[in-house]
């Protein structure tokens, strides 16, 4: 700036007017607001002539104005002006021509104003009106760069006729009552179900560091790395949109454990943003998602499981189930892989424990991430009744030793098809390891419930089931009860 000028925005040293100036070259000029507002901008220079040029001028004016300059200066006796006048002009600006109906105008207002005195307030604003076949235009001067639809002109007659004296109305109109769609009302279910299950509910932010996936431990081809960069960020914290919730859900849990925060269920509901192709071409897809966190003492995987089981139970899905997986996030063999019918709907597991001293935390972290897009799709609002039970039930508990590998869901699900349409529910209560269990073993106790909808089940019917389901195990997971 210096030895040069920027137009419109500051001056530069080599062309400002001195005590010793005795030649003057006049510019009068009109330029275009937004690029000069984007110059003043990236500048970081504001200026009185950059703000007025910013607003607009009219670009009509620029003769008119150098001529009374040149006028001023000669009445006041400053120096003498020369003839002529070096002039880039485009061409002038033609007038702009707006509908003007009187009864709209009336109608908006509340007023009872007649035509001629609406024209006699434009004729007064410099705002003619021009009748053709009928039609009323406003031809809008050049200099009122603000008025640009019909809705500005019933504004000026507004303004002139005087705000006061405009009746008070109250709004009319057709009001309809608003809804939920069955989306918000299962996602307002899901919240209610873990709000009463003791969740907190937690919202961050949809923009992120890109050092979060190496926060998380994500290999450099990972999809998730594959994320929309903002063009105008507030930071390097806020400079991506974020393809995951995890990493928020344990910079929260972070946070709170820091604080002296103790036992800790958090869920969130928001959206993850995966682009279609990079560079950005078009919108991404906006895929809704719920992450669940668990920190604390007395928390395990089972923890988490149930609460997704309960979940999925309130929404009537029935077709899931929990396979053993490994990921980069999670502990390698504390993790599940959760599949809705044939479609892969997310994770839930144990934090690694890399992953949590990337975080500064040092208990341990379960979460899941599931689609709920796809939750939501196979949720059923159907409800099937069934008569009350006429006969009573059954319960027993099994409590079985078996290979450290053995997963409970292959058991249960072993349990279930021997068992038949006599045993009504089984459930997985305990895991234990340690003790007088041997090392590569683990102990789990399950609780079974058996009935007949026709009759009341014997202790020797209930007998030879477990018999069989006692046999079935061992011979498939070399399971033995535990003594």
């Amino acid at each position: 700036i210096a030895t040069g000028f920027l137009a419109s925005v500051m001056g530069g040293a080599d062309s400002e007017i001195t005590s010793s100036t005795t030649c003057i070259l006049l510019e009068s000029a009109n330029f275009y607001g937004p690029s000069i507002r984007q110059t003043s901008r990236q500048m970081a220079l504001r200026s009185e002539s950059s703000m007025r040029f910013e607003k607009g001028i009219d670009p009509n004016l620029c003769l008119k104005a150098a001529d009374r300059a040149c006028e001023l200066i000669e009445q006041l006796g400053a120096g003498k002006v020369l003839k002529g006048y070096i002039d880039v002009f485009p061409g002038k600006t033609d007038l702009k021509e707006i509908p003007f109906n009187p009864d709209k105008v009336n109608r908006v207002l509340g007023t009872d104003i007649c035509p001629e005195e609406m024209t006699d307030m434009l004729n007064r604003l410099e705002i003619p009106i021009k009748t053709t076949k009928g039609d009323k235009k406003a031809i809008i001067p050049t200099f009122r760069l603000d008025m640009t639809e019909e809705a500005d002109i019933i504004e000026e007659v507004g303004r002139m006729y005087g705000y006061d004296r405009l009746p008070i109305t109250l709004p009319q109109g057709n009001v309809t009552h608003g809804k939920l769609n069955t989306y918000q009302k299962y996602v307002n279910l899901i919240k209610d179900v873990l709000v009463y299950s003791g969740y907190f509910e937690i919202y961050t932010y949809s923009f992120v560091s890109p050092k979060v996936f190496n926060s998380i431990n994500a290999p450099d081809n990972s999809a998730l790395r594959q994320a929309i960069t903002l063009l105008n960020p507030l930071g390097e914290e806020h400079s991506i949109m974020r393809t995951t919730l995890l990493p928020n859900m344990l910079d929260v849990i972070g946070f709170n454990l820091n604080h002296k925060v103790g036992d800790l269920r958090l869920f969130e509901t928001s959206a993850v943003y995966l682009p279609k192709k990079l560079p950005l071409e078009e919108l991404p897809y906006e895929n809704k998602r719920i992450a669940i966190g668990l920190c604390g003492d007395s928390m395990d995987f089972h923890e988490i499981k149930k609460i997704i089981e309960t979940l999925f139970a309130k929404l009537r899905i029935k077709n899931y189930d929990f396979l053993q997986e490994r990921h980069f996030a999670f502990h390698p063999t504390r993790c599940a892989r959760i599949k809705l019918g044939n479609e892969e709907i997310g994770f839930a597991g144990e934090i690694h424990p890399d992953v949590l001293e990337n975080y500064e935390i040092n208990k341990k972290v379960y979460v899941a991430e599931l689609n709920l897009d796809v939750i939501l799709d196979n949720a059923s609002g159907k409800i099937n009744f069934e008569s009350l039970p006429k006969f009573p039930a059954s319960d027993r508990d099994l409590a079985l030793v078996v290979k450290e590998k053995v997963l409970a869901g292959d058991i249960l699900n072993t349990m279930k098809e021997i068992g038949g349409n006599l045993l009504e529910k089984v459930e997985l209560f305990d895991v234990y390891q340690g003790g007088q269990i041997l090392k590569g073993n683990k102990s789990m106790a399950f609780s079974l419930t058996f009935r007949a909808k026709d009759r009341t089940l014997t202790d020797a019917e209930i007998n030879e089931i477990i018999e069989k389901i006692k046999t079935g195990l061992h011979d498939k997971f070399e399971a033995t009860l535990r003594e």
